[in-house]
């Protein structure tokens, strides 16, 4: 890898606090970088799938071929041929913003679009996918028709392990779309919506002897149970200046996928999933990676007996060495997830919350809100959450026992 010197990011906190060092107005600074961000919408909106994108100037792109054309805003090129991208700080004065915008299709399936990934000014990433090794989706999914009622559908295929488990059944004729076939073509990746406790799952699995031979199995890829899409194992690093004004979001790396819906990545070598939003980054000194939910709940550690749940508004930390691989050593663990303070709320509110255009995304970044009692006592500050089916499903989790109290008491309904 690619492990270039690079200064860390300070905390929230920090840039809540910093003086402006540009000559120019604070009142400017604000405006630079909305504008930035309305043309990043402009350039690099409907992205397509496993796409990279230009959004603002400067950024310096590797590639495993020539990619000459790929050096102004707007430009695009297949995610697969990436080798490693590194953005320049903000500068209102220059009104310049290194932004990457990235679609990773992940373990979506190929009927919905994958999660966007947006780079955030002094950041480096790196492709962990090598390029041969990459899970290509065709360009369009197959239809396969169901033969018989009561036919069973899986999460997994039997080639994947033991633990097998049905997660819905179909009647005959039903329609599905299928994107990739297994090793030993006896099934079938197909999208299927079904859900779980703490999100939904959007691929299941049926055997190839349930439909209609009106497909053509040699066109789809093999997919193992670790093969990965371009991108959906990475690093990334970021610099450590504070951003000139609030308003500008920090060196970070921002990542939205389907609401509700599990996107699996592996970032610095530690698993992560989520159903909605979060944002990564290096904290100083620069020996630990912080993941922040901002909405929807991360899980780190996933389907495994370490798995820690991150509801909206929590972070939680993890050592992170640059110049090792991977930068997460596996003897690490996560922090106790933690609420973010009053002032990295507001910091997030004023640099995120609405200022990403919809174009590059599945929906509105929203980023909950701290309600904290004013006077003395010993009230605690709750969360407010906009979104019903949200805090439904947190409401089960916490029945379940898989938050605890104080967390879970945290947590309201707002409006």
């Amino acid at each position: 890898m690619i492990k270039k010197y690079l200064v860390f990011l300070t905390v929230f906190i920090l840039f809540v606090l910093v003086p402006y060092t540009n000559a120019q107005s604070p009142e400017t600074c604000p405006v630079v970088a909305q504008t930035l961000l309305q043309q990043v919408g402009d350039r690099c909106g409907n992205l397509g799938q496993s796409q990279l994108c230009y959004g603002a100037s400067e950024l310096d792109a590797v590639f495993t071929v020539d990619r000459p054309n790929f050096t102004e805003p707007g430009a695009r090129t297949a995610l697969r041929e990436l080798v490693s991208l590194q953005g320049s700080p903000f500068d209102a004065e220059a009104e310049a913003w290194g932004i990457g915008v990235l679609n990773v299709q992940a373990n979506l399936p190929l009927s919905l679009p994958g999660a966007t990934l947006i780079s955030f000014g002094d950041v480096q990433l790196e492709n962990e996918v090598p390029a041969e090794n990459a899970l290509l989706l065709p360009a369009t999914p197959q239809v396969a028709t169901v033969v018989a009622d009561g036919t069973m559908v899986y999460d997994i295929p039997a080639t994947f392990g033991d633990n097998q488990q049905t997660v819905g059944s179909l009647s005959g004729g039903a329609l599905l779309e299928a994107d990739g076939i297994s090793a030993d073509g006896e099934w079938l990746r197909v999208y299927f919506l079904y859900d779980r406790l703490i999100s939904q799952r959007a691929t299941a699995w049926i055997s190839t002897s349930s439909v209609e031979d009106d497909i053509d199995p040699s066109a789809l890829p093999v997919i193992e149970a670790d093969s990965l899409t371009p991108m959906q194992s990475l690093f990334t690093n970021n610099g450590l200046d504070a951003p000139e004004c609030i308003e500008a979001a920090p060196a970070s790396l921002y990542v939205q996928g389907p609401n509700e819906i599990e996107t699996d990545l592996t970032i610095n070598g530690a698993n992560i999933r989520l159903s909605s939003t979060m944002l990564v980054l290096i904290v100083p000194p620069g020996n630990e990676m912080q993941v922040i939910s901002l909405s929807g709940i991360v899980v780190l550690n996933p389907d495994t007996e370490e798995e820690i749940l991150l509801p909206p508004g929590f972070a939680a930390r993890i050592c992170f060495d640059p110049n090792q691989d991977p930068p997460v050593d596996a003897d690490c663990t996560w922090s106790t997830p933690t609420l973010l303070s009053t002032e990295e709320f507001t910091a997030l509110f004023l640099a995120l919350d609405g200022r990403i255009p919809q174009d590059v995304q599945y929906y509105r970044t929203s980023v909950p809100q701290l309600i904290c009692p004013s006077g003395v006592g010993s009230a605690e500050c709750t969360l407010a959450l906009d979104d019903a089916a949200l805090v439904a499903r947190l409401a089960r989790i916490c029945d379940a026992g898989l938050l605890d109290e104080a967390t879970c008491e945290t947590i309201l309904v707002s409006g």
